[in-house]
């Protein structure tokens, strides 16, 4: 009912709803018939292929405003809204012509790069007016992870003395490839061996209390107690510790005595037979 009564509402001035799978047939012809095509753009969408920037953070979106604009002939419009004193206003950007003496792929990109600047522009204008409650940023998250587990934005805590952990820490990335991903380890720490991380480095304990709303998965390999609560009261959805892990892993048990932590974590987090074979510790 609902559905159909929001329908009804952006249809009654002769518009007409055409559904996502509709989007690129329905939408050139509609264009080629000179109609307007108003497409809600602004979602994040891994599996789209389109990879850019958008308010200084990596987020995918769907190209399909660009390709229509190129294969229509026909230009792309960035339309905002702001709300004044009960009234909405909407404004459209200056025309953006595809350049149709490039290849498509090219101009793509392009187009987008452009049409993504403006509505920046519009959000860092109107802060107040983004009301937006999807992950903008949301990153391809791995099947091969069990699903409360599958999180794209994950925060590593080290402790002070770091050095046994250090082998072990580029399985994070490889169960996580596409995550963004945050290390806080301690400020004489020694190199890190992982591209695409942030690392924020502390002095203190008390630093790693940090107030930060990115993070939707800790992992605490700090001995400290309280960061798991401090995190859930932030925004994460799970804080597992080191003993947490091993009692995941135990469910799956291995002949080796004491297995290392990268198996650990493979063994917590992802599923039988996948980066991880049943029976033998992985490699």
């Amino acid at each position: 009912f609902l559905y159909r009564w929001i329908t009804s509402i952006r249809e009654r001035f002769g518009g007409m709803m055409i559904t996502p799978k509709q989007a690129m047939r329905e939408g050139f012809r509609a264009l080629k018939q000179g109609k307007f095509l108003g497409i809600v753009g602004d979602q994040g969408m891994p599996e789209s292929g389109f990879l850019s920037t958008f308010l200084g953070r990596r987020a995918w979106t769907s190209p399909a405003p660009a390709i229509l604009a190129y294969r229509a002939k026909c230009p792309l419009m960035v339309a905002t809204t702001v709300r004044k004193k009960g009234k909405y206003y909407i404004h459209y950007s200056d025309p953006l012509y595809p350049d149709l003496t490039l290849p498509l792929e090219e101009e793509t990109a392009f187009l987008m790069q452009k049409a993504l600047r403006l509505f920046e522009e519009s959000v860092k204008k109107n802060p107040e007016q983004w009301l937006w409650q999807h992950n903008r940023w949301k990153q391809e998250t791995p099947k091969t992870v069990y699903y409360k587990y599958r999180h794209d934005s994950l925060l590593i805590l080290l402790p002070q003395d770091m050095t046994s952990l250090l082998p072990h820490l580029s399985v994070f990335r490889e169960i996580y490839p596409s995550a963004f991903m945050t290390f806080m380890l301690p400020k004489n720490a020694p190199l890190l061996p992982l591209q695409d991380v942030e690392k924020i480095y502390y002095e203190k304990d008390s630093e790693l209390f940090l107030q930060d709303l990115r993070y939707k998965l800790v992992f605490n390999l700090t001995p400290l107690k309280g960061l798991k609560h401090h995190f859930l009261k932030q925004s994460a959805f799970q804080v597992l510790a080191l003993k947490d892990l091993y009692a995941l892993a135990k469910k799956h048990p291995v002949s080796s005595e004491e297995p290392p932590l990268s198996d650990i974590l493979k063994r917590a987090l992802c599923r039988p037979n996948t980066l991880w074979t049943t029976g033998n510790a992985s490699q």
